[in-house]
């Protein structure tokens, strides 16, 4: 009977995940040190502490390693917008202001989130692509909170209320509106209700788990 080696009071599994998640903690500190591109194989080790040779049975090459970085900081904001949206919900509480309040609070928390979903996405070949594929999720979510999720008219307010509350955040953070946290969600939250289109709302189920995955493109739940 095979048995499985623990070394360290780890097993071999729990080394493989930690040396994983020390690559793309690395990743993240130097995207926002230095951008996307000071993202190398090399960099990476150094300041993860994990050796080359490990490098690549978690990654095929950098480009790799930043797409991982950047799906794990949407994931992670996505999880907290949708537990927000949940809770407002069982509360009776406003879900859009849930949602937003959850977006600033987790840029706050981890500036890094911020500057690679919001600056350095915008620029970056590798990035791009799964950017636009989280504001489509985001999107999504939006269209479903304001009762038609497929209706074009929901789909064009939701687009552009993410898109107006990435751009109102990425000002924010870049320092150029001189507004309090609590202010950025007040104003948000308003433009978020006023771009609700004027068409009968439509029964919205539970928000599925689906939508807790990076880059998962939610199905109907209620924001709004």
């Amino acid at each position: 009977m095979r048995t499985t080696r623990i070394y360290g009071g780890r097993t071999p599994d729990q080394r493989r995940t930690e040396r994983r998640t020390r690559l793309i903690e690395a990743a993240l500190e130097l995207m926002v040190e230095g951008g996307v591109g000071s993202v190398t194989m090399t960099a990476a080790c150094e300041r993860s502490g994990v050796t080359g040779r490990y490098f690549y049975d978690h990654f095929a090459d950098r480009d790799a390693l930043v797409a991982a970085a950047f799906e794990e900081s949407v994931q992670q904001t996505m999880q907290s917008v949708v537990g927000a949206i949940t809770a407002a919900r069982r509360e009776s509480c406003d879900p859009a202001r849930a949602a937003i309040t959850s977006f600033v609070s987790a840029f706050e928390r981890d500036p890094r989130l911020a500057r690679i979903g919001l600056i350095d996405a915008t620029d970056s070949r590798v990035l791009r692509p799964l950017r636009r594929r989280a504001l489509a999720a985001f999107t999504d979510l939006v269209a479903a909170g304001y009762g038609a999720p497929t209706d074009a008219a929901a789909q064009l307010a939701a687009s552009y209320a993410v898109g107006g509350l990435c751009e109102v955040l990425s000002r924010w953070f870049a320092g150029s509106l001189d507004l309090s946290g609590d202010q950025v969600i007040d104003a948000c939250t308003e433009l978020f209700h006023a771009a609700k289109p004027s068409t009968p709302a439509l029964p919205t189920p539970d928000i599925p788990a689906a939508a807790l995955s990076a880059g998962a493109r939610p199905t109907p739940a209620s924001m709004g």
